[in-house]
């Protein structure tokens, strides 16, 4: 939280902001309500940035934004395995290949 409390407060339209795992260590509806909030915070500042998550519940919450994009890993399907095509797709990603990584 100090690491995202220093990004935030030095961020300006000219950054370029990079998070991997928002809110990781933190409870998961508590974590997700955070990232929803950073997410915005960012979006309002107006830079350029990255942020991967697992907490999929954050795209269900009523967040004010208007600059976000969301893009996925785009994944395919052979032999019954969902496979990682390392391409950044349009949308959501609603999966996880935690299994098939483990």
């Amino acid at each position: 939280m100090s690491e995202l409390r220093s990004i935030i407060g030095g961020t300006t339209k000219k950054s370029l902001v990079l998070i991997d795992e928002i809110c990781r260590g933190t409870e998961t509806a508590k974590g997700t309500c955070i990232a929803g909030s950073i997410i915005e915070t960012l979006d309002r500042i107006g830079c350029l940035g990255i942020v991967s998550t697992h907490l999929h519940g954050i795209f269900t919450l009523p967040l004010n934004i208007n600059n976000t994009v969301h893009k996925a890993m785009g994944t395919t399907f052979i032999d019954g395995q969902t496979i990682p095509t390392w391409k950044l797709t349009d949308g959501v990603c609603r999966e996880s290949l935690a299994f098939e990584t483990a």
